[in-house]
């Protein structure tokens, strides 16, 4: 049942607990036999104790051996193959799986900071540890718990509400290229085959602007989506993936929304609700 094993006899089967609990990682001894020290100072039975980077944790009494906590960086979501093959990280708050250009299901976290496991027909609540079957490879999912968005967030995010995007694209139709605005900051994203699918959707938004409630605005089927970019479901998931990834490693906070789902449809529509499209070149 534990993430990290030991093999000395002096350590108990559940010995301690190391968790983040939002702003900082705590250690906390579980009743263990011989005791947890942290920089050389003894818990008691069930206390906890804020460590920070280097510090020192010694398992099983003081002549353990010593170990160093590498980082005090916030946690970081992964997936683990269970055949020890390889070991995937999130690229912000997104990962896909299996690790490849075209991953077939998508794991990141929602405005309320809740992990959700998304694929071509799936839509439901990813659990830590939890373990999924992909093409018959084993992968364990390692999720830190759900926290309130605003803490450990980065100070220099963009808060995705307050973004406008533009597009431009080329008179053949052939690519699209689409930048970031943030108050007089401007960020070219280039032209990437997913921001087709993001500029159809940013038209329908658009488009339902001056007569439908923002709520309703721009909600499209991804069978629809799928018709009109001329490609099949699988690659409009890819799309969607592929948005959410690279608006999460440019920095913008909740990213991942970038894209919205609705629960009980597959429909889908873009979460930014100021778009401009650029005269062609």
């Amino acid at each position: 049942r534990c993430d990290l094993t030991l093999s000395s006899a002096t350590v108990s089967a559940e010995h301690a607990v190391i968790s983040w609990d939002g702003t900082t990682w705590r250690v906390q001894d579980l009743n263990s036999r011989n005791g947890t020290l942290v920089d050389g100072k003894g818990l008691l039975s069930r206390e906890g104790a804020p460590i920070e980077a280097d510090a020192a944790l010694t398992f099983g009494g003081a002549s353990g051996d010593v170990w160093h906590l590498g980082s005090d960086s916030p946690p970081q979501a992964f997936a683990e193959a269970r055949d020890e093959t390889g070991i995937v990280a999130v690229a912000g708050d997104v990962l896909g799986l299996p690790p490849s250009e075209v991953p077939r299901f998508s794991i990141y976290r929602d405005e309320a900071g809740t992990w959700r496991f998304e694929g071509r027909a799936t839509f439901r609540e990813a659990h830590d540890h939890e373990q999924l079957d992909v093409d018959g490879q084993i992968w364990r999912l390692h999720l830190p718990e759900p926290l309130p968005p605003t803490l450990g967030q980065r100070n220099d995010a963009v808060p995705l509400d307050q973004i406008e995007l533009q597009f431009e694209v080329s008179r053949d139709q052939e690519w699209v290229g689409m930048s970031l605005k943030y108050r007089d900051r401007l960020l070219d994203l280039g032209a990437r085959a997913h921001h087709e699918l993001l500029l159809l959707l940013a038209r329908a938004r658009s488009t339902d602007a001056p007569t439908v409630p923002p709520a309703e605005q721009g909600w499209i089927y991804a069978d629809n989506l799928a018709q009109m970019l001329g490609v099949d479901d699988a690659r409009v998931h890819t799309y969607v993936h592929r948005a959410r990834e690279q608006f999460t490693k440019v920095g913008v906070a909740a990213g991942s929304q970038v894209v919205e789902r609705r629960r009980s449809t597959r429909q889908i529509r873009l979460g930014v609700a100021s778009v401009v499209e650029l005269p062609s070149r």
